[in-house]
């Protein structure tokens, strides 16, 4: 009888092992092929298939950084985005559980750089496209204060997206390692900075203009110190300083200019229509005269201008 009893306990346990067994390799198979598909869908850039199936992937095998990260990425680029402050932090609450997932599965160099360099790139470019229909839709509605400041919000949101990859790569993986990928991350917001910072909004928009100038050169500070340098990093960052320098100087000149240039046009149009229907008199010196006056008057306004204008930068110089 034991012995019988025995058989029958070997073949329950038989069984159940075989039962598991295929269960794995089913739920296995079933996981490839998953993957198989999704890829499928990123390469054709097919937005719904690919969010579709890295969401499947992702309910189940909850560790894969990959079907953590393209499950939303996927799903954000295809649809109607109307808050892009929202979608922009829903983005850098995932990135931060990426890269802990990435960390985790596995420690070759190489395949880090590469999925690294993968995510890099994919959020970037999701921060472009934010930034420039974030722009288009501050055009549509900045004469609206409210409308204006939300707009500008999410024009600061799609530069974050930059910033807070390159703080967690290097909160993950320390510096020295990934530097490259950091600088690029980094340059992102920074480049959103430089492109609105002629905007009008930042100085309608209350201290905008001046805090994002802030953020942007504490993170070239950042780029600065990191070591062993790049060569791509060091000529990105001195492009972007050099960037930043000019405008800066183009918009003084725009500005040193713009006034007695507008003006003098405005006075030879004048002068010129006065030309033309001057009434004559039997003193033909009297048109002279009068244009030799407007000359004069002119001389004086633009002395005082530029007078008051270098007195106004030598103050703000200190």
């Amino acid at each position: 009888m034991e012995i019988e009893k025995q058989k029958i306990l070997d073949t329950n346990n038989s069984y159940h092992q075989n039962y598991e067994r295929q269960t794995i390799h089913s739920s296995t198979n079933e996981l490839n092929r998953l993957y198989q598909v999704a890829h499928r869908a990123k390469d054709s850039d097919n937005y719904e298939e690919a969010a579709k199936y890295y969401r499947m992937i992702h309910q189940e095998d909850p560790n894969s950084w990959e079907a953590c990260f393209y499950s939303l990425y996927f799903a954000t680029m295809d649809k109607d985005i109307i808050d892009f402050a929202y979608e922009a932090s829903k983005i850098n609450d995932n990135t931060q559980s990426v890269l802990k997932l990435l960390k985790d599965s596995t420690t070759d160099e190489e395949v880090l750089n590469s999925c690294l360099t993968e995510i890099t790139n994919r959020l970037i470019k999701i921060g472009e496209l934010f930034f420039d229909v974030a722009v288009e839709n501050y055009n549509l509605h900045s004469k609206t204060k409210n409308a204006a400041n939300k707009r500008a919000d999410d024009v600061i949101a799609a530069g974050q997206i930059g910033y807070t990859l390159g703080d967690t790569i290097v909160n993950l993986f320390g510096k020295n390692r990934f530097d490259e990928l950091v600088v690029k991350a980094w340059s992102h917001g920074i480049n959103c900075n430089i492109r609105c910072s002629s905007f009008l909004f930042w100085k309608v928009s209350g201290n905008y203009y001046s805090t994002q100038n802030q953020i942007a050169n504490s993170y070239r500070d950042k780029m600065n110190f990191l070591k062993p340098y790049t060569k791509n990093g060091t000529k990105l960052v001195k492009s972007i300083s050099n960037k930043k320098r000019k405008a800066k100087i183009k918009n003084a000149r725009m500005k040193k200019y713009l006034f007695p240039v507008s003006f003098i046009v405005i006075f030879v149009i004048g002068i010129i229509i006065f030309h033309e229907n001057y009434v004559y008199t039997d003193y033909w010196i009297e048109e002279e005269i009068i244009i030799a006056c407007a000359i004069g008057v002119l001389a004086i306004i633009l002395l005082a201008y530029y007078l008051i204008t270098k007195r106004i930068n030598k103050k703000n110089n200190g």
